[in-house]
């Protein structure tokens, strides 16, 4: 950070608390660290006798608005005019619920309140988003009528709908509407998962955190969004936490698993990160690497990477794309067992998975007892490797492996999301309207013939369809001899597919079928 000019300060905000690095490091820079938290009662109560409200008004009000800026505005916007509401008494979440369905019905205009509706089941609001989601209306409409509404805020990427305002409505609407609240949710995905197919690096990390949003799914959203605000922080392992990580290691570790861990240490030190906890102590560790920078001899000791090299070996990745061993975690307190160590660990990782992409497609990780994470894992796409199993000091390890597929951590996410919604056959990396396969940052061309029969078996995933109903269907021809008019549009398309064209396949003596991967984040 450059140094300020005497007298200027710099504010940073977010959801965590700055690592230990800003707190106890030596930079010469004094960091204050300000909680947020609701205004207290007389604070709100001025603000609401400010907004007209009388002093017995604002009195009742400070206390049932928690003290919630955004219930208090939209308290001033919806309860002038309804002189004889009375507001329950009740938790923030059932305040904002009445509060925001006030607003909504005070909307004249139905479009607006339909759109504001849809965009509560977004995480920003984009044109591109708002044609998918009300394809009968004009997107520049949509985007210019929500924009004018006070509880929208313009962002740099879109428009941002106020978070407890979103949750409200979007509960509302899932209680009334459920089939409407769905449908929203699936036009959104085919939207953001083309997109994020179809998008440069820059833009990932905007597809991939819309993507996240609509996964509602309690695994997956704890995994990336833990709810808990843990004090705990993972920052690089240091040299002087070299104490730290061998009494952890003393802990919960044969002779035979510490000497290998250990080895790690000395060679690859920059594979370790560490969890601090609120005044900088080291409460566990976690060592991860790509293997293609790790050093040979060392793979070659360690019984568990060399099972993966070996593993490896027998399904390598194509070229270009990457792996990540996951070669231990453990806690000071609780081992490898769930806990919060491992809860912060597990957030790390992702923000790993995040940083590796579009590169990254393939994670290892190793357990003594997966049983605990047994249902997490399923969920998350990870399978066992019982290949790969590996004794140490008397211990039987497990592995577990979580293929991403060919379109890294976003085909991924657009397969957890494409599993909640109930639209597993949709392929994201087909543009119906354009005619193109989106292929990572590009798109190809198909021909009238080459989009027609691969929608065509596309629609059908699984079923042999033969040569004449292509014909007939795609080519609008009654041909029922030998043709090979089908056969030649379809080595065009595996050759515009590249590594993917094995999802077509030849079924002999009869024509062809359309099979997604083995992998989650296959289209």
């Amino acid at each position: 950070m450059p140094r300020l000019p005497e007298g200027v300060r710099l504010l940073f905000g977010g959801r965590h608390r700055p690592t230990t690095g800003w707190l106890v490091g030596s930079r010469g820079i004094e960091v204050r660290v300000v909680p947020l938290g609701p205004l207290d009662k007389g604070d709100a109560q001025c603000w609401l006798e400010h907004l007209q409200f009388t002093d017995a008004q604002a009195s009742v009000l400070a206390r049932r608005l928690h003290g919630h800026p955004m219930a208090i505005r939209m308290a001033a916007a919806t309860l002038p005019a309804r002189p004889e509401f009375h507001l329950p008494e009740a938790s923030l979440q059932r305040v904002m619920d009445e509060l925001s369905d006030l607003y909504l019905a005070d909307i004249p205009d139905a479009l607006q309140r339909r759109l504001l509706e849809g965009a509560c089941v977004v995480r920003r609001i984009t044109e591109p988003l708002l044609q998918a989601m009300f394809p009968e209306t004009s997107p520049a409409d949509a985007y210019a009528r929500l924009r004018r509404l006070d509880v929208v805020e313009a962002l740099p990427d879109g428009l941002g709908l106020h978070e407890m305002v979103r949750e409200a409505l979007g509960r509302s609407l899932l209680a009334r509407d459920p089939q409407r609240h769905g449908s929203y949710r699936r036009r959104a995905w085919q939207a953001l998962a083309a997109q994020t197919t179809g998008s440069g690096r820059s833009e990932l990390w905007r597809y991939t955190a819309d993507l996240l949003y609509l996964v509602e799914n309690p695994v997956v959203r704890e995994a990336f969004f833990p709810s808990d605000r843990s004090e705990l922080v993972v920052e690089p392992a240091q040299p002087s936490d070299a104490d730290s990580l061998r009494e952890i290691l003393e802990r919960h570790e044969g002779p035979e698993g510490r000497r290998i861990l250990w080895r790690w240490w000395q060679a690859m030190p920059e594979s370790f990160c560490v969890v601090r906890d609120a005044v900088g102590q080291c409460q566990g560790l976690c060592c991860r690497f790509d293997p293609r920078q790790a050093p040979a001899g060392c793979l070659a000791e360690d019984p568990v990477s060399l099972a993966w090299s070996e593993a490896l070996k027998a399904s390598p990745v194509p070229e270009g794309q990457r792996v990540l061993f996951i070669r231990r975690w453990l806690g000071r307190d609780d081992g490898e067992r769930p806990g919060e160590v491992q809860a912060a660990c597990w957030l790390a990782l992702k923000r790993d998975y995040m940083e590796m992409r579009p590169a990254l497609r393939r994670v290892y990780l190793v357990l003594a007892d997966l049983s605990p994470y047994a249902a997490v894992a399923e969920t998350l796409g990870f399978q066992p490797l019982p290949q790969c199993g590996v004794s140490l000091d008397g211990r039987e390890y497990t592995t577990a492996v979580l293929d991403f597929g060919p379109r890294s951590v976003d085909g991924w996410l657009a397969w957890l999301a494409a599993m909640e919604l109930g639209v597993t056959g949709e392929s994201p990396w087909l543009d119906r309207q354009a005619h193109e396969l989106i292929r990572q940052d590009r798109r190809i061309a198909l021909t009238p013939l080459e989009f027609g029969v691969l929608a065509y078996l596309v629609d059908r995933e699984g079923e042999a369809v033969t040569r004449e109903r292509l014909l007939s269907d795609v080519w609008g021809s009654r041909y029922t001899g030998f043709s090979n008019k089908v056969d030649a549009v379809v080595v065009g398309l595996r050759r515009k597919l590249g590594e993917d064209a094995s999802c077509i396949e030849t079924v002999a003596g009869v024509g062809y079928r359309y099979r997604r991967g083995d992998h989650p984040g296959d289209g």
